[in-house]
């Protein structure tokens, strides 16, 4: 059962440690360190510095967004693997808890090294003391009083909803950061440079929720075929951002969602109209075009189109018919409507218990044991079968 199965990688897993095993599980974990400045000749990220300097300085110099560990989670008879899956996560993730049953059993179904690669200031890339309740707590307070009519108000989301009331220009800065890594880990895994992963590894994705964009945006982007190879298997994910709801207790609350919305899909083509490095990035990067074409369907609608038939084959996902942040009908319109991939390649499920986008398999519901596991079976061995 996956109750059972969270419960004994919950009691070993240890952020950093060098290596833990898990024989009972078939399962080795891995910590590999990360330091996201080392290529300061790549022109994306020097964009991104200029950008971030032009609007949030300060986000250049949090040590724990520069340098960090992620996770690899390895068959028990492996140390090196010359297969991977990236899993990407959700959006203001602190904990890689939800995401310990999805990468054994990806690992243990695959045979494949599953790597939990952090988004920029997301699980240990951000600061302690966003995860701490009582200061987080006490400024909940503060931000409902300054905003009376504000909804879904947690500690939880507190540090992304102010980072992002502030500067909403944050959203794509953290996603900039993080596809920049991305490229760097896949050409350490193919160079041969990785210890854990042999030369030309084979590399696909398992993209949740925010995680979908990214990977959309990568595959849009991709002129230089870096990803060209590689299978994408989207769950509760691949809207257009303008399609999304991000307002939830455990994501953002109303007044973030309602401030980077209207940034994205009114403010920024004002942007556009002025010169300067945001006019720079968006009109003259593919990177930038990329994500513009991800903030609504009617933006480089043949841009996106284009991409995703070229990775016809190479997509498949499942989207949930409940899901109130990145809506089933969406998903499919973003991937299908214009005959992009087949229609079947994305199938909506329901399950037949009480479930959310940001929870689709609850483990301390004793009622649903039974249908959480079928559900979580159902999701995963598709995922898995494509990815094998």
């Amino acid at each position: 059962m996956i109750s059972d199965t969270h419960a004994i990688i919950k009691k070993y897993f240890t952020t950093g440690s060098d290596n833990i095993c898990i024989p009972e599980l078939s399962l080795r974990i891995h910590f590999a360190p990360f330091s996201s400045d080392t290529i300061p000749s790549c022109e994306n990220r020097k964009m991104l510095a200029s950008m971030r300097g032009f609007t949030v300085a300060e986000d250049n110099t949090i040590p724990e967004n520069k340098q960090f560990v992620y996770p690899v989670f390895m068959p028990y008879d492996r140390l090196i693997s010359d297969r991977a899956i990236i899993l990407l996560h959700g959006l203001n993730e602190r904990k890689w808890d939800k995401y310990f049953t999805w990468a054994h059993f990806l690992a243990k179904e695959t045979g494949k090294a599953v790597i939990l690669f952090p988004i920029s200031f997301h699980l240990n890339r951000g600061k302690q003391e966003w995860m701490d309740p009582h200061q987080m707590n006490r400024l909940v307070e503060e931000r409902k009083s300054k905003f009376p009519n504000i909804e879904a108000s947690t500690f939880i989301n507190l540090a992304l909803s102010e980072r992002l009331t502030q500067s909403p220009e944050r959203f794509f800065l953290a996603g900039l950061q993080t596809i920049c890594d991305l490229y760097e880990l896949i050409d350490n895994i193919r160079s041969g440079k990785h210890p854990m992963f042999e030369k030309n590894t084979k590399i696909d994705f398992f993209a949740y929720s925010i995680g979908g964009l990214i990977a959309q945006v990568m595959m849009i982007a991709d002129q230089e075929g870096i990803i060209s190879e590689s299978r994408f298997f989207f769950f509760a994910a691949g809207s257009a951002f303008g399609d999304m709801n991000g307002t939830s207790r455990l994501i953002m609350d109303s007044k973030a969602n309602e401030r980077t919305v209207h940034y994205y899909t009114k403010e920024l083509e004002t942007e556009m109209r002025k010169k300067g490095i945001f006019h720079d990035f968006f009109e003259g990067t593919a990177l930038g075009r990329a994500f513009r074409s991800m903030i609504s369907l009617d933006q480089f609608a043949a841009l996106r189109n284009q991409a995703f038939r070229r990775f016809n084959d190479k997509i498949r996902g499942i989207a949930l018919e409940d899901d109130k942040v990145i809506p089933a009908d969406k998903i499919i319109q973003a991937f299908t409507d214009n005959g992009q991939i087949p229609k079947g390649a994305i199938e909506v499920v329901h399950f037949p218990f009480a479930y959310s986008h940001e929870l689709p398999f609850p483990l301390k519901s004793e009622l649903v044991t039974t249908q959480v596991e079928e559900a979580f079976q159902h999701v995963f061995r598709s995922a898995a079968s494509f990815l094998a």
